[in-house]
């Protein structure tokens, strides 16, 4: 990434370049790193790069330019870049299923709890008192959680999954968030 850096100074201040790159296994910290050192860098997915018909040769070259051509003409979509505590809760959340190994009492807490997140996400006048004595921090990592576990339900459930497995997919995510 120094030499990267370095490289880009002799082309130019950051402020006047416009970095993009092709999303690809490494993650979102290269994106960081050259925003915290003040340039602008998005990432695009492969699939919303525009192809030329019968252009089926792919390599590194002839990528960055597409790109550059793409990005100078306007044509890209970047994609969403999440913050690290939401990259860190996602990962925990792709590492597997719930199986029926384990506490059957815990995957049943697990499960009856995802069941509430069918609905809109809101908070009843009793749990607004409770959560009063917690800190603001946790409140908002708690409502931020609720948010996402309902818009996940509803995803999946627009997808067409059955809405048991629904029940199942967000109590696994719930079971990755909870702490260990």
């Amino acid at each position: 990434v120094s030499k990267l850096i370095k490289l880009l100074g002799k082309i130019g201040p950051a402020d006047q370049l416009h970095l993009v790159y092709e999303a690809g296994p490494t993650g979102f910290g290269l994106q960081r790193t050259l925003n915290a050192k003040g340039y602008c860098c998005e990432i695009i997915a492969p699939s919303q790069i525009p192809r030329r018909a019968g252009d089926r040769i792919k390599t590194d070259g002839r990528d960055s330019i597409e790109l550059a051509e793409c990005s100078r003409a306007d044509q890209l979509s970047a994609i969403w870049i999440p913050d690290p505590e939401d990259e860190a809760i996602r990962d925990l959340s792709r590492r597997g299923s719930i199986t029926k190994t384990g506490n059957a009492h815990a995957r049943r807490l697990l499960t009856e709890a995802a069941w509430t997140y069918r609905f809109k996400a809101r908070i009843g006048k009793d749990s607004l008192q409770r959560q009063q004595a917690l800190p603001k921090s946790i409140r908002t990592m708690a409502r931020k959680a609720q948010l996402r576990l309902t818009q996940r339900f509803a995803a999946l459930s627009a997808r067409g999954l059955q809405v048991n497995k629904a029940c199942i997919a967000v109590a696994r995510e719930l079971a990755g968030a909870a702490p260990h």
